[in-house]
């Protein structure tokens, strides 16, 4: 495993155009009164274990960085198995097929307060716990 992640890994670090660009956007929402909401989707389980594993400081200096955006709140998914989701629902180490999509997608809903899944209801937006 430690090989294999090493071939995919790239440092969880956003570089400073990208970092510029993300905290303009989110200066532009705050100033027109929009809610910004970072989600990070779940990796599979060996590859969150084996990033905290080998590469724990990076992967904190990304949190840490997240964290400190200003206007903008996170919700951090990390492991597959909390979410229902095994290995065959990824097409890679961190990037989830149709199927995972389909089954995170549920996980996500069902953890909104009732209060967040009425207004994407009211906006018309299909929201299905099924």
């Amino acid at each position: 495993m430690g090989h294999a992640i090493e071939l995919w890994y790239n440092k969880f670090r956003v570089s400073p155009a990208r970092e510029a660009l993300l905290r303009d956007v989110l200066a532009d929402a705050a100033a027109s009164g929009q809610q910004v909401i970072l989600v990070q989707l779940p990796f599979r389980d060996a590859y969150l274990r084996e990033l905290q594993r080998s590469h724990a400081t990076d992967y904190q200096a990304f949190l840490d960085a997240t964290a400190a955006l200003p206007h903008v709140d996170r919700i951090l998914f990390e492991g597959a198995a909390p979410c229902g989701l095994t290995d065959a629902d990824f097409l890679d180490w961190t990037h989830l097929n149709e199927a995972g999509a389909a089954t995170f997608a549920r996980a996500f809903a069902a953890s909104l307060p009732e209060d967040v899944r009425t207004v994407i209801r009211d906006c018309g937006a299909a929201l299905t716990l099924e």
